[in-house]
């Protein structure tokens, strides 16, 4: 009945005044926007929040998509294979792709182009290669505490994300240091490779409650440059899911501004200067509003992965919240998509939350049992694959499937599964040309080259 609902709503588009009923595996609603009333209802322990929004379209944006995504099934080519694979990222003037370890090695995926006599390409191939463009391994383990002071298992410092910059000169890695910290550092690159001595620490974000997190596998992880050159960085809370609640945990700090836990910061590496590693861009949302100046937006939980949309500028952000993870998205207005935006976070489910309050945004992806952790992805604007045109691509760490959706002005029209993913997802990807890249659990490097693929389950 769902699916017929759906099939009914495509191709529609929602006026002034009108309601949508979002339905099927994620709801979404606009964050940050006056949107009137949200009601949401549950009828039972395993099933999706139903989110009733009122739309007002002079904040949409919009873009071309395709009529359709129903009976899509993508295409692999795969690459390579690395050992516990984190992310994958593109570089401005190189064909290549660069993937990383959990563990610090960066490696690159090498394009190799042939051309015809006149000039033109006649094919373009990828091959993982041995050496690494950076390793940190040393780093890392140099760093490992023995012990935390709360008597707990020490915590393992890894790597969450890559980034590099607009004209791929720099790379910035994202990891969790010896001390719990959330860590960006960044690095010189020359040629294929980065300069391991020209490493300088740009962020350093301790665990919130005086150093000590409850959770240190909520720590966050997404790191990418924006469409205004920015620098954006998603931390985690480090509190426990709010089912894994006990009366004497931690309240999170993600519903105050003035931590940077539990936000999606947005910070200037070019503006470097008076002692600072980085410079706040003026346009932050609370530079002179009582937070600390380099938080874009606040409550969240375990912002993973996020992306902008090439075409609108709008946000999408992936939120691990235990049985409640959220896919969020915040349109661009004025090119500044998720200013001040607050995804309620333990809003809903605080104890300390002040009477009747009500998070401004709460986008539910019902779990499945092998399900452990939405993956936020991106939505395609390349030209290899039309039929995907405009549709948002995501997954989850454990379950194998990647999940393809067609939304507008906040309302999901479909919502198919796409591809199966053995490990899981780990990290969707987009290349210089748009085309994209999947990295899989079990290491697998994957280019997205068709959707005329097997049907998932045969």
């Amino acid at each position: 009945m769902v699916a017929d609902w759906i099939s009914r709503r495509a191709g529609r588009r929602t006026g002034r005044g009108a309601s949508a009923f979002v339905l099927v595996g994620v709801a979404i609603v606009m964050v940050g926007c006056s949107l009137g009333t949200t009601d949401e209802s549950m009828t039972g322990p395993d099933t999706t929040v139903t989110t009733t929004v009122e739309i007002v379209p002079d904040v949409v944006t919009t873009a071309p998509q395709t009529d359709s995504v129903e009976g899509l099934f993508l295409e692999f080519d795969e690459v390579g294979q690395i050992d516990d694979p984190v992310a994958i990222a593109s570089r401005s003037g190189s064909e290549s792709m660069y993937v990383v370890d959990r563990d610090g090695r960066i490696r690159r995926v090498a394009a190799r182009t042939t051309y015809d006599r006149d000039g033109s390409v006649r094919s373009v191939s990828y091959a993982l290669e041995r050496g690494t463009v950076l390793d940190i391994r040393s780093e890392l383990r140099g760093n490992r505490s023995e012990q935390r002071a709360d008597g707990e298992a020490p915590v393992d410092p890894r790597v969450l994300d890559i980034a590099f910059s607009t004209d791929g000169r720099r790379l910035y890695v994202h990891f969790i240091d010896g001390t719990g910290a959330n860590v960006v550092h960044e690095y010189r690159v020359e040629g294929d490779r980065a300069v391991t001595d020209s490493r300088r620490e740009l962020l350093r974000v301790p665990p919130p409650n005086n150093g000590e997190a409850t959770d240190h596998t909520n720590a966050g992880g997404g790191l990418l440059i924006g469409p205004d050159g920015f620098l954006y960085v998603g931390i985690g809370d480090r509190t426990t899911d709010l089912a894994d609640e006990t009366a004497d945990a931690p309240r999170s700090t993600a519903q105050d501004p003035a931590t940077l836990s539990g936000s999606l910061l947005r910070i200037d590496p070019d503006g470097a200067g008076d002692g600072q590693a980085y410079a706040v861009p003026s346009s932050n949302p609370f530079t002179d509003n009582g937070g600390a100046p380099e938080v874009w937006m606040i409550g969240a939980h375990d912002p993973w992965r996020f992306s902008f949309d090439r075409a609108t500028g709008d946000l999408w952000i992936g939120d691990r919240r235990g049985m409640e993870d959220t896919v969020s998205w915040l349109p661009s207005l004025q090119g500044a998509a998720g200013k001040g935006a607050n995804l309620g976070w333990r809003l809903a489910g605080d104890r300390e939350a002040d009477e009747g309050a009500v998070p401004s945004s709460l986008v539910v992806l019902d779990r499945t049992a092998e399900a452990c952790g939405v993956v936020g992805g991106l939505v395609y604007r390349g030209e290899m694959l039309p039929d995907l045109e405009g549709a948002y691509l995501f997954g989850d760490g454990c379950a194998p499937t990647v999940q393809a959706m067609l939304a507008t002005t906040g309302v999901v029209l479909q919502q198919h599964q796409v591809a199966a993913v053995p490990g899981g997802l780990v990290d969707i990807a987009e290349d210089l040309q748009r085309e994209l890249w999947v990295l899989s659990g079990e290491g697998a490097i994957l280019r997205i080259v068709g959707t005329d693929g097997v049907p998932v389950g045969d």
